[in-house]
């Protein structure tokens, strides 16, 4: 627990004429009775006064116990001790480890050597800066990759261990220097490797250590705020890795037409892709219209198929590759046929075709069927290659359960729903990326009507760095 402060020396607002001070040493006519630091009280005061002792005074009492509590006050208010002349004379020099305070009061100095005479604040050896914006910190004024730096007080001497902080003025772009004062000395990271670049960077405060065995003497970079850090290669799961080691990275994704948006691009990837994983599927095939229709008559048409599916893994010659996303197919106007959707196509590298146009539907009187578009198929694929769904076959049992074909699905969702005798008209437009449109239905006596669009195909792209 810590004790309760003395908050003035002993003696402080004493009655003068009570309190001596205390001499270093007894000079030639100095009181017999006086106490001195080297010898304290004299031995006549430890006389019996029978023996011809003299006592001890008062005042000299009062002078030790105010000097010694006048060091416990400073020490209580945090007060540090400065190089000191008088000491070095009287003590033959600082013990090693010994710290005491710059002469400024801004940091502190380690000695580390023992009994060391020399004032570290006018550039003495032996002694290491410790802590305090003065003396190891410091605002760089060199150039990118050759940083320099004049401290104060100046570096006298380079000590295994030492910390220097600066306020980086340029970032580096590669292998770099740092000039203490003492000369250009190599600057390495943290995994003992000459820079790269990055890591360090404007405005940022570096923190830099001495170390004599890292290439006969170098400073390593320990931090720069803001700034990459340089790492040694992971070996355990919790290490940190390596830019380098991120195997098979994803760093990026392009995906195009899933907005219902055909049409051809060239492909830019991102930088540091060294391979893609692309997939792609054709667009979907429109729905047949449906003919106009006279009492006891019904017309359906077929459902659009649905655009084919590929999938690869492409490990060189992609950059520039022309990247077609697939348009679905228009739905088939009065007694016409939907449209084929169109291919998708991944430069020569792989492709998938559209899903095929349903057939129209003709009036005539139930029982009868139309059938859908055919399927589009997937080629070139590594990793896998696939069909869409065929478009679905309109049904006629009778004018009151008559049915239009319903759209095929792709790999990314189903078709567009059918018509059925409770909400006969166009053919729905799919949803989902290649997939296939709904035939339209006519009833008894009615007016032609169209099929339902295709929905345009798809490319997505997966980027890695290697």
């Amino acid at each position: 627990m810590q004790p309760d402060l003395i908050l003035t020396p002993f003696g402080e607002n004493a009655t003068p004429g009570t309190i001596d001070p205390i001499p270093q040493t007894s000079g030639p006519g100095d009181d017999p009775q006086q106490a001195t630091w080297d010898k304290g009280f004299p031995l006549v005061t430890m006389t019996p006064l029978a023996a011809g002792g003299i006592p001890p005074k008062g005042q000299d009492f009062n002078g030790v116990l105010k000097a010694i509590s006048e060091h416990t006050v400073y020490s209580g208010a945090g007060g540090q001790y400065t190089w000191s002349a008088a000491y070095v004379a009287a003590n033959v020099g600082y013990p090693k480890g010994a710290l005491v305070a710059r002469s400024d009061h801004n940091g502190y100095w380690q000695n580390t050597v023992d009994l060391n005479t020399s004032n570290p604040d006018t550039g003495g050896a032996g002694w290491l800066p410790l802590s305090g914006r003065g003396g190891d910190f410091a605002i760089d004024t060199g150039t990118a990759n050759n940083y320099v730096c004049a401290f104060t007080p100046a570096i006298t001497a380079r000590i295994e261990g030492q910390v220097l902080k600066f306020k980086v003025k340029t970032a580096n772009n590669g292998a770099s220097t740092f000039n203490d004062g003492l000369g250009s000395a190599p600057l390495v990271g943290g995994a003992q490797s000459v820079l790269q670049g990055g890591e360090l960077v404007a405005n940022g405060d570096a923190w830099v250590q001495w170390n004599t065995s890292v290439g006969g003497g170098s400073y390593i970079l320990l931090l720069c705020t803001g700034a990459a850090e340089q790492v040694s290669p992971a070996t355990q799961s919790k290490h940190a890795m390596q830019y380098g080691q991120a195997i098979g990275r994803l760093i990026g994704t392009q995906t195009f037409g899933l907005s219902n948006s055909p049409g051809s691009t060239v492909y830019t990837p991102t930088p540091g892709t060294s391979y893609v994983i692309v997939e792609l599927c054709g667009g979907g095939g429109g729905g047949g219209g449906a003919q106009a229709t006279t009492a006891g008559q019904v017309a359906a048409g077929g459902g659009g198929g649905g655009g084919g599916f590929a999938k690869a893994k492409i490990t060189s010659a992609f950059a520039g590759v022309t990247i077609v996303v697939g348009a679905g197919g228009s739905g088939g106007a009065l007694a016409a046929n939907g449209a084929a959707g169109t291919s998708s196509s991944f430069g020569a590298l792989l492709s998938a075709t559209g899903g095929g146009g349903g057939n129209a539907g003709f009036a005539t009187a139930p029982p009868g069927q139309t059938a859908g578009g055919i399927s589009g198929q997937g080629t070139l694929g590594t990793i896998t290659n696939s069909a869409g769904s065929s478009g679905g076959s309109s049904t006629a049992m009778s004018v009151a359960n008559t049915i239009s074909g319903y759209g095929g699905g792709s790999v990314y969702g189903g078709g567009a729903v059918p018509r059925g005798a409770s909400s006969p008209g166009i053919g729905l437009a799919a949803t989902s990326p290649g997939a296939g449109g709904s035939g339209g239905l006519v009833l008894a006596s009615s007016a032609g009507i169209g099929g339902g669009d295709g929905r345009a195909g798809t490319v997505i792209i997966w980027e890695y760095q290697a």
